[in-house]
This record gives structure tokens, C-alpha cells and sequence, in this order.
């Protein structure tokens, strides 16, 4: 080819490429994580750690968390009840029957402000057993976020839930004893003994 040719060639693909614009590269549909300019896409948990909150500012009877997810305690009122949901929980469990004196108004007030409500009804000693336990540990795992567990004077919920760590996560006596203790149990603690003694 003639010097002036390749000129007139080069002169042409020039014009070609200009007319029908320059090849543009791939859309790259990967996220550019050294990039600080591109939002992260990974979901990131704001649980709160309920060993955070102020349980005693906020009124909550016999109130104590044992787990940086829960939140055990006696009866709550409605206000104590938003106090706990304004500071992160999730979820709530009355262990108590609703005919008990300051219960039932819970399903209700509960539906009505969109606040995610269980009851178990453990009524007295003898409603201490494995079932139970299994019963509230499943709904506790079952809760979106952190939970308050709350009975008439927590010893109820310390008692269920120290059966549960024997049962469910293999736990010795004294460790079953020790956690149901912190998380409420008083009275019912010859009860859960007998329990954990049992085959």
C-alpha cells in the first residue's frame, strides 16, 4: 500500500470511529469496596446490647440482663414497656396468665402500637418443666432483636430459663442454677433443683 493510501485509510477509520462513537467499556456490576464513595451492601445489625440500658432509670421491676439480648423483669406497665422499646428491645414475652392481677392489657396495646408480643402462661410450680423451657427458649430464638422476658417477680422466667440452659445447652447444675439466679429466680429455686435432679 502507497504511503499516501495508508494515510487516507487511517484518515477514514479515524472518521468511522468518531461517527459511531468509541466503544465504551462493560458495565462492572461489582461492588467497589475500596471505594468510599460506594455505599456499603452489606446488611449491618443495630441490635442494642441490653446490658447498656438502664434498667433502674427506667423503673423496670426486678429488672436485670443476664445476655447482651435480654431483658428479664417483673410485670411492666405500658410506659415501662415503650421505655424498653424506645432503648432497643424488640420483642416482648409475658410469662404470666392473663387473668393475673396487672396482666392482659398486653395483646391489645401490643397490636395496636405494632410492638411483637408472646404469651406463655406458666401459672405455678408445677408449670416448671422441660416443655416449658423449650417452649420459651424457641419463642426467645424465634424474636427479631432483643427481648424482654417478664413474669410477675422474674422468678418465674429465671426458673424457666435455668431449666433451659440445662436442658437445651447441656449446662451443669451449678451453671443452670447460677444464670437462672441472675435472671430472677428467687422462691422457685428448691422447684428448679428438684428439676435439674430429675432424669
Amino acid at each position: 500500500m502507497r504511503p499516501h493510501q495508508t494515510l487516507l485509510t487511517a484518515l477514514a477509520l479515524a472518521a468511522a470511529l468518531t461517527a459511531c462513537g468509541t466503544p465504551q467499556p462493560e458495565p462492572d456490576d461489582r461492588t467497589n469496596a475500596t471505594d468510599p464513595e460506594t455505599p456499603e451492601t452489606e446488611e449491618t445489625t443495630d441490635a442494642v446490647d441490653t446490658r447498656t440500658i438502664d434498667l433502674a432509670a427506667l423503673q423496670i421491676p426486678y429488672g436485670s440482663a443476664p445476655t447482651s439480648d435480654l431483658v428479664c423483669a417483673g410485670q411492666i406497665s405500658q410506659a415501662q414497656m415503650d421505655a424498653l422499646a424506645a432503648a432497643g428491645v424488640t420483642a416482648f414475652i409475658s410469662l404470666r396468665d392473663a387473668g393475673e392481677n396487672g396482666a392482659g392489657w398486653e395483646e391489645g396495646y401490643t397490636a395496636d402500637q405494632g410492638i411483637a408480643f408472646q404469651r406463655i402462661a406458666i401459672r405455678g410450680a408445677d408449670d416448671i418443666d422441660e416443655a416449658n423451657a423449650r417452649a420459651v427458649r424457641e419463642a426467645l430464638d424465634g424474636a427479631d432483636g432483643p427481648v424482654a422476658l417478664y413474669c410477675g417477680s422474674s422468678n418465674r422466667v429465671g426458673a424457666l430459663l435455668g431449666l433451659a440452659k440445662s436442658r437445651i445447652d447441656g449446662a451443669t447444675d451449678e451453671e443452670a442454677l447460677r444464670f437462672a439466679r441472675e435472671s430472677g429466680m428467687t422462691a422457685l429455686e428448691p422447684v428448679l433443683v428438684e428439676r435439674l435432679q430429675a432424669d
